[in-house]
């Protein structure tokens, strides 16, 4: 038999997770980002290779943050799934930049797919990630 409030209440917590990822893009803080994540994380970019551990991912953003402020950031959750201690959620993504010592905005926009775990603490973690842009 399924917990309906349990399993409400864990998609209500996977949702707080994306509230806390794009509050910490907007902040430009590697390491709320970082935090976000389970140790053994991997982000899987465009274009790149994949990014793999907590410590990586959380240096990697850094190196973005030094180069371009997000000054827009928003993520729309189309579906949350949880099953026990695992969940996934797909969505969609847009954001605004601009590069340091720039004017000029740019704006993209997306989809994403994303694995999470539940730790010990019942915390909720990002586990894997994957996204893209949309085509302009």
């Amino acid at each position: 038999m399924v917990d309906e409030a349990a399993s409400e209440a864990a998609r209500l917590a996977v949702g707080e997770v994306y509230a806390e990822y794009a509050a910490s893009m907007l902040a430009g803080s590697a390491s709320r980002y970082g935090a976000l994540w389970t140790d053994d994380g991997v982000q899987m970019a465009p274009d790149a290779m994949p990014v793999v551990g907590r410590q990586e991912i959380e240096r990697g953003i850094g190196l973005v943050f030094e180069s371009i402020e997000f000054v827009a950031f928003e993520i729309l959750v189309d579906e949350i799934q949880v099953a026990g201690d695992w969940g996934y959620c797909r969505g969609t993504f847009t954001n605004t930049v601009v590069q340091r010592g720039a004017e000029e905005l740019h704006h993209s926009a997306g989809k994403f797919l994303t694995i999470l775990a539940r730790g010990s603490d019942g915390s909720w973690k990002v586990h894997r990630d994957m996204f893209n842009s949309n085509p302009t």
